[in-house]
């Protein structure tokens, strides 16, 4: 099975620690695939999240289409 994860932010906390709890059961059968995010997202994101809080979004992408 191929597994694609989209972290949203490179923190080690909480929802991180649940996500490796939940990924433990599948590591030995599956190809998973990690992205952390603003790391290896779109080079004008940096992850401040000042275009969602101010609804000013970066040239043609709508919100809905952001997340």
């Amino acid at each position: 099975m191929k597994i694609t994860v989209i972290n949203g932010t490179e923190k080690h906390g909480v929802t991180y620690k649940m996500k490796e709890i939940f990924l433990e059961q599948f590591r030995d059968d599956s190809e998973i695939t990690e992205y952390y995010l603003p790391k290896d997202g779109p080079g004008f994101c940096t992850g401040c999240t000042a275009c969602f809080r101010n609804n000013q979004l970066t040239g043609n992408i709508t919100r809905a289409e952001a997340i």
